[in-house]
């Protein structure tokens, strides 16, 4: 149980030191939106795994570059766009639109 909690840690250490290498790396990290990363960076960027990542490549779910037949590389803008594609809406939100369908019917 201690083995596998001090692995995680370690995992976990090793991760962010990754991505401040990443960071350092390259300033503009945050800045350019049409920065390509590689799978460990994007890995890192979405809080998921390596082989989630290529899950979701498989799936066609994420959108991916290939340029030259092996590494495949992932537009932060396309990153963002996944990220903001999987909202859950609020109780709230769906009262809301709850109520305008039902006065849409109503009318």
């Amino acid at each position: 149980m201690i083995e596998k909690t001090l692995e995680n840690i370690l995992n976990e250490i090793s991760d962010i030191k990754n991505l401040i290498f990443s960071i350092t790396k390259n300033n503009t990290f945050e800045n350019n939106v049409n920065e390509f990363l590689n799978t460990n960076e994007a890995s890192l960027y979405l809080d998921i795994s390596k082989s989630h990542i290529y899950k979701l490549t498989m799936l066609k779910t994420l959108k991916f570059h290939k340029p030259n037949g092996k590494k495949i590389y992932f537009k932060k803008t396309d990153l963002d766009y996944y990220l903001n594609s999987k909202i859950s809406k609020s109780i709230n939100d769906l009262d809301i639109e709850a109520n305008r369908y039902m006065s849409k019917q109503i009318n």
